[in-house]
């Protein structure tokens, strides 16, 4: 598909591109996008066994036929413009939206439009399942950037239902309400790679913005390897969930603006039994509630870094071990490290939070699954299982300070 093609309309090659998706996609194919603008569309086609359909963003390297193709119509992003509520919306299982880049790169962005200036609460740039009767089967969403607007995970209780969700390399900007919200419920479902900050007039009265608002997660969730700055209300927050790992994340609230009770790093609803948590090796920053756990829930806390965090943390029934704490009220852990200054390479605006040495020895027991940073540094490599989300391994250190005295000699 290539906006402005003039060809012949057909898909079968650059020249004859499709100008937009055909209204029947076939099970199985996948289909390449070009730069350019684009219009919303509904993915509903029926499903065939778990074949797949794949809606891919073309580059240089990966666009299908070389026939007709040139190198730039794949050296930008193909751009979504939302007009309508639930702008793509998929309502069937087994697809991919791939924007075909790596960490950092994101070849599909949507952008909102409705609402002046900046959408109200509730629309939703990106739909799965939202509205219908359905069981929706693995779906997986990489490598996109969101502006503007939220997305909708399947919302009708006892009527739908979303399962094994994958969304790996997402940015999200602009947001007014949730940026990720919903589940009725979600089964497995992975979260990693976010990036997201800014979050827009998110203290109104109107909105509560939460980075991650998830209703019933079953099986295991994981939310991994995320950098999220300034979401004014919750982090990380569900309502029913079995098991969630939230490991090699980054929360930091660059500006101070807590909004209403916020931000808090990891919340769930305090009448709820759930768990275990296993929240391991994250960086907590610049908070006003850390964590809001209650004695319904269970799991383990460990290797984590807390660092100005304004009121007490609640760890509930969680189990919470070889954590590091400075500027943060006391907190009775007998493996504890109270750090004696700013860890961080450049904690100013939450600008750089990798370590400028290595922590105390974190727990190494917790397991193999965590044993890779954000950045793909393997903990423990030098001896040392550092707490926090970043290994330091390799990690630059303060740079020294200028000499003083100093005389030249001749």
């Amino acid at each position: 598909m290539r906006a402005g093609a003039t060809g012949s309309n057909d898909g079968s090659n650059w020249t004859n591109a499709y100008t937009a998706l055909p209204p029947t996609l076939q099970r199985g194919a996948t289909y390449y996008i070009a730069d350019g603008a684009y219009r919303c569309y509904t993915f509903n086609d029926a499903e065939s066994g778990t074949t797949r359909i794949t809606i891919k963003k073309a580059t240089a390297a990966d666009h299908g036929t070389s026939t007709g193709w040139l190198d730039t119509y794949g050296d930008g992003q193909a751009i979504i413009t939302q007009t309508i509520d639930r702008c793509w919306n998929v309502q069937t299982g087994y697809w991919t939206i791939d924007g075909n880049g790596p960490v950092g790169t994101y070849g599909f962005k949507f952008v909102a439009t409705v609402g002046d200036p900046i959408p109200p609460p509730g629309n939703r740039i990106l739909s799965l399942g939202v509205g219908i009767a359905a069981v929706l089967n693995n779906i997986t969403v990489r490598s996109v950037e969101f502006d503007g607007a939220d997305i909708k995970f399947v919302d009708a209780i006892g009527l739908n239902q979303l399962s094994g969700l994958y969304m790996s390399n997402i940015k999200v900007r602009n947001i007014e309400d949730d940026a990720v919200e919903g589940c009725h419920p979600c089964t497995n479902a992975t979260f990693e790679y976010f990036d997201m900050d800014d979050w827009t007039n998110a203290n109104t009265v109107e909105s509560h913005p939460d980075a991650f608002d998830l209703y019933k997660l079953a099986g295991t969730a994981t939310f991994r390897y995320n950098r999220i700055d300034h979401a004014s209300q919750h982090y990380f927050f569900a309502t029913s969930a079995q098991r969630i790992d939230i490991y090699g994340n980054v929360s930091c609230s660059s500006d101070g603006d807590v909004g209403d009770g916020g931000p808090k790093g990891v919340a769930a609803r305090s009448t709820a039994t759930m768990g275990p948590f296993n929240i391991f090796n994250n960086t907590w920053a610049n908070l006003d509630i850390g964590f809001s756990l209650a004695s319904g829930h269970t799991g383990t806390a460990s290797n984590n870094i807390f660092y100005n965090i304004s009121e007490t943390l609640k760890f509930g029934g969680v189990a919470h071990t070889y954590n590091w704490y400075f500027n943060t009220p006391a907190v009775t852990e007998a493996t504890k490290q109270t750090g004696t200054r700013n860890p961080f390479v450049n904690a100013i605006a939450c600008a750089d939070l990798r370590l400028t040495a290595a922590t105390d020895a974190g727990d190494s027991g917790i397991g193999s699954a965590y044993r890779t940073d954000l950045e793909g540094v393997t903990r423990g490599a030098d001896g040392v299982w550092d707490r926090g989300a970043y290994e330091h391994a390799g990690q630059p250190t303060e740079a020294p300070a200028p000499p003083r005295n100093l005389r030249i000699l001749r």
